[in-house]
């Protein structure tokens, strides 16, 4: 498995946002992007995760599910703690849940509280979780 960009740029209303950007990535590896606000670090994760077009160069993404873990939450608030960690997994297993909330903080009474009920840090950790435990082997956090 891996991911290719190569030469990839991306504008908005002929403003560019990322220039012959490039970039490989193999299986098992971690990479950081760098850079001041608004160099188009979260438009590069957004161009890998699919979620925009490049205006011109290639992505390759041979990875079998990307996970994306945003700035925001975006954690629906009509779901607890638990069913937001919960709704991406193919089979949910309550007890792998419950420990791994344990080793970021979480108990199992946060995990039946709802997003508007968390901190900010509680529900980031939620959210991280959820990318956790979603089953992906290509892992962006933004």
């Amino acid at each position: 498995m891996m991911l290719c960009l190569e030469n990839v740029r991306f504008e908005i209303l002929r403003d560019p946002i990322v220039r012959d950007f490039s970039l490989n990535l193999q299986h098992g590896e971690v990479k950081a992007l760098f850079g001041p606000s608004g160099c188009g670090k979260t438009t590069v994760l957004r161009l890998i995760a699919g979620l925009e077009t490049p205006k011109s160069g290639t992505i390759r993404n041979t990875f079998h599910k990307t996970g994306f873990l945003f700035q925001e939450n975006r954690l629906p608030e009509n779901l607890t703690a638990m069913q937001n960690i919960a709704i991406f997994m193919d089979k949910p297993d309550e007890g792998e849940i419950i420990a791994l909330a344990a080793k970021v903080g979480l108990t199992a009474g946060d995990l039946n509280k709802y997003p508007t009920e968390l901190s900010g840090g509680m529900a980031k950790r939620v959210a991280f979780l959820r990318l956790l435990l979603c089953g992906c082997d290509l892992a962006l956090l933004d």
